[in-house]
């Protein structure tokens, strides 16, 4: 779960990921039965949350938003984008994933590239051209072809392919998920797949998810769950199916969960697991200070969650916290340290285009 939210901070900070009109077929066009899981946020969205402010008016990000218009590529314009994680246990804990960006305006990634040789960025208080900080060697690319398809090839072998399909949408990822996001090319297809497309709202940030590729995984998360107070949930998660996890950062229902099981009895049994915790969660706070605002949250939490079953699949809601913006206020701004000879946040490192999360921490699908 921790990697999870990792990814989910990277990306939302990057600004680099988002979900337009049409949503489910948007995001699930590219998704083949190779995919296992996905990871989809609407910046459109997210960006007019309170919650989000802080970071957007971060200096850094404006100083990343004014770079990559300089460029030809604004990341506020992102209309639609995915990662997605192989079907594959191994694959999916390296570097293989892929990724899909669609912006509401037209641009061109050769452009983009030539024109980041140009760009200037501050370090240690200096203009300082990108060239000079080595960090444009995805400037310098060749062409390849991927079943039929022309992509650029970056010179360090640690870049993905970068594969322009209209003048709207880009495809990043290395050899193997490329081939596979483009022979879902027009309409994606397998589990995957069908999960996105029935999710009822993709919100500001949707996580689906298969189990069944992961089991390996599942298990070793298992181990975990062991010696932690959701030890409880442990014996179930053999027993999940898929997972979408839908996050809204202004609605007032903040996360909207369904889990499905292999039968109704697990579901049932999930159900009253989890109606214990949010009651010990609320006695535990039963005698505290009233004015505390850490109370209060922990009592509007313990109030607010709610679980229900249908047939095998369980729904869980869980509120928007009165409060909540002043939370993320303390948050460090870890995502956008001033410069010291790497670049701003929201700004690829070395090998990277424009809009590619980098170091992003493999995902654990379904936990």
């Amino acid at each position: 779960m921790r990697k999870v939210a990792t990814m989910i901070c990277v990306l939302m900070m990057a600004t680099v990921l988002g979900c337009g009109g049409g949503e489910a077929e948007k995001a699930s066009q590219f998704v083949s039965a190779d995919f296992g899981a996905a990871v989809i946020v609407h910046p459109s969205k997210a960006l007019s949350s309170t919650m989000v402010k802080p970071f957007t008016d971060n200096p850094e990000y404006k100083k990343a938003v004014g770079v990559g218009k300089a460029m030809g590529f604004d990341f506020t314009k992102l209309e639609t984008a995915t990662i997605l994680l192989p079907a594959d246990e191994q694959e999916a804990k390296g570097d293989n994933f892929g990724v899909v960006l669609r912006m509401s305006e037209a641009f061109d990634i050769k452009k983009v590239l030539e024109n980041a040789k140009k760009s200037t960025i501050k370090v240690d208080g200096k203009d300082v051209k990108l060239e000079e900080l080595d960090l444009v060697k995805f400037g310098k690319h060749s062409t390849v072809k991927v079943a039929d398809v022309e992509c650029l090839k970056f010179e360090d072998e640690k870049a993905p392919l970068a594969c322009q399909i209209d003048d709207k949408t880009l495809l990043l990822g290395k050899e193997a998920a490329m081939k596979s996001m483009l022979a879902a090319k027009g309409g994606g297809s397998g589990p995957l797949c069908e999960l996105i497309k029935a999710a009822p709202n993709q919100g500001d940030v949707l996580i689906a998810a298969v189990t069944a590729p992961y089991k390996k995984t599942i298990e070793e998360q298992k181990k975990g769950l062991a010696m932690s107070p959701l030890a409880s949930f442990g014996g179930f998660v053999n027993d999940i199916d898929n997972v979408i996890i839908m996050l809204d950062l202004s609605g007032s229902e903040m996360v909207n969960a369904k889990i499905a099981l292999k039968d109704d009895a697990k579901a049932k049994s999930i159900v009253e697991n989890v109606q214990k915790s949010v009651k010990l969660l609320g006695d535990s706070v039963k005698d505290a200070p009233a004015g505390d605002p850490n109370v209060k949250m922990i009592k509007q939490l313990a109030d607010g969650i709610k679980v229900n079953a249908d047939g095998k699949v369980v729904a869980i809601s869980i509120p928007r916290l009165d409060g909540i913006e002043e939370t993320v206020k303390t948050i460090p701004m870890m995502m956008m340290p001033k410069p010291t000879g790497m670049p701003p946040a929201g700004m690829p490192p070395a090998g990277m285009p424009s809009g590619m999360p980098a170091g992003m921490p493999p995902m654990q699908p379904g936990i």
